[in-house]
């Protein structure tokens, strides 16, 4: 959740898109849409209102503000931010099927950030997948002029990364993983 004070060459960036636009997505319809942004001014802004919308949810919580700023100032030394939209295609959906409509396009834009998360690895670049950003939903559709039907997915922070963290712990299969019915372990 810490990033180098180093620049991705551009090259890169580009090349992360790309491979998102190979991932699956139903219909073909490939709902996705994003915004790279490396200007440090509109990451600021964008935290300050972060900071400003969580600063009583953390506070009712007895976490104080300088507590949260040291938390999610990693994130924002991120040279690149990728936002993620959700641009559904201007075809009418069939009534009947609008709702799980509005799922395959979660599914197909979260198919295409897992296609960065991955290649940005392989290029040894570090990623953090931050939906909490989606608070401030709002505001960051203003700040980037993305259209009123855009509905921001999440926001990666990319960069190289300045630490290694240990991997996360893992819940066994046995706990997330069934065989024929829910619960059946054999």
């Amino acid at each position: 959740r810490r990033f180098q004070d180093k620049d991705v060459d551009p090259f890169l960036i580009e090349e992360l898109l790309y491979m998102a636009s190979w991932a699956p997505s139903s219909n073909n319809d490939q709902p996705w849409r994003f915004v790279a942004v490396k200007n440090k001014e509109v990451k600021n802004r964008i935290f300050d209102l972060f900071l400003e919308r969580m600063k009583d949810y953390y506070q009712k919580r007895g976490v104080p503000l300088e507590r949260i700023k040291a938390f999610w100032s990693g994130h924002f030394t991120a040279p690149v931010f990728i936002f993620a939209f959700n641009q559904p295609s201007d075809e009418e959906s069939e009534k009947e099927f609008s709702g799980i409509e509005k799922i395959w396009n979660i599914q197909s834009v979260s198919n295409a950030c897992q296609n960065i998360l991955l290649a940005a690895k392989a290029m040894e670049l570090g990623t953090c997948w931050m939906g909490a950003l989606l608070v401030i939903e709002t505001e960051i559709k203003q700040i980037l002029q993305a259209p009123e039907d855009a509905q921001l997915m999440t926001v990666i922070a990319l960069g190289y990364p300045a630490e290694d963290p240990f991997p996360r712990i893992r819940k066994s299969l046995s706990e997330t993983a069934y065989s024929e019915k829910w619960g059946n372990l054999n």
